[in-house]
């Protein structure tokens, strides 16, 4: 459980707590003006804080609004390090993405419905009215450096693709093949203005609209097999005929993923499932998989380009799963 601070006091320190987040990141890294980076990440405010390239995003997690001194505290914050805000009310998080999450964005004059930004010398679109998120989760930055740097000559499979940047990462890597999965065709048409931003034809790569359990059981059907797999589903999602829910779906979903592996296969395996610890999502993959040979390591150590002080556990968690003979 996490505890937070209350409205006044976070009303009181939000200048304050800017102000310190930029220095600490700054003094400890070299950071371009259109780079992505986690600015604050501490669960005992009920706020979190990116900076993508000229945009600071923030998710608000109060029931209440933002107050206008609040506003004023980012807007003046933003002026001082020529940045442009959005902030974004989650008072409607789980509802999905294109829900009435859309009512309560807050955004300064100057934030463009596209941008561009930049991770892992990669660039990425980024946008404001596509959900809670601008299209690039921070929390992987580091899963998807190291898939970048681990891909040449592998065959990758992306699932649950969101904007693909991972995907991105493995075909800027050398990787031999990428084939990409996701429910939404809005997103992979997404996905690919991010391959042509790092000067990747699409057309030399796989785009599959469709649902990821689906797409498994029929490459089954045609014995493809992939060399690096990565899967980071939602805990919840929906079709126009399939409802996916990680506590039931999540056994299926191994079992198929590793039907799709290649004998020296890996999977890189990551969800934000509140109701889970790691222990948990483990125990899941070991009931499941008990019949065969594999073990778990663990993901990259970091998951930001630095680690905040006394900063909580990323809701994120996850490991790498891999065959063993």
């Amino acid at each position: 459980m996490c505890y937070f601070v209350s409205v006044q006091k976070t009303d009181f320190n939000l200048s304050h707590i800017l102000e310190q987040s930029w220095v600490r990141i700054h003094s400890a890294m070299a950071v371009s003006d259109q780079q992505c980076y986690r600015l604050l990440h501490d669960l005992k405010y009920e706020f979190q804080i990116d900076v993508y390239g000229s945009v600071l995003w923030v998710y608000w997690y109060l029931q209440v609004a933002p107050n206008e001194n609040q506003i004023q505290i980012f807007s003046d914050f933003c002026k001082s390090k020529n940045l442009n805000y959005v902030i974004r009310h989650m008072i409607n998080r789980g509802a999905g993405v294109g829900g009435l999450e859309k009512h309560d964005l807050i955004r300064s004059d100057g934030v463009l419905d596209q941008w561009l930004a930049n991770e892992n010398s990669l660039q990425f679109q980024l946008r404001t009215n596509a959900g809670f998120s601008p299209g690039l989760f921070l929390d992987q930055s580091q899963n998807r450096r190291w898939v970048l740097e681990n891909s040449k000559d592998q065959k990758v499979l992306n699932l649950f693709s969101y904007t693909s940047g991972f995907s991105v990462a493995a075909a800027s890597g050398k990787a031999l093949q990428v084939t990409t999965v996701d429910a939404s065709s809005n997103f992979l048409n997404w996905s690919k203005e991010n391959f042509k931003l790092n000067s990747l034809d699409p057309e030399k790569y796989e785009f599959f609209a469709q649902d990821v359990l689906l797409f498994l059981t029929g490459s089954q059907k045609r014995n493809r097999k992939w060399d690096l797999i990565i899967c980071d589903p939602p805990s919840f999602g929906r079709t126009k005929t399939t409802v996916w829910k990680i506590e039931k779906d999540l056994p299926n979903l191994v079992l198929n993923m590793w039907a799709c592996m290649s004998d020296n296969g890996k999977i890189l395996f990551t969800c934000n499932y509140e109701k889970w610890t790691l222990s948990d999502l483990e125990k899941v993959f070991r009931k499941t998989l008990s019949t065969e040979k594999f073990k778990i390591e663990k993901l990259p150590e970091v998951s930001f380009d630095f680690k905040i002080e006394n900063s909580v556990q990323n809701l994120t968690k996850g490991f790498f799963i891999l065959k063993i003979f």
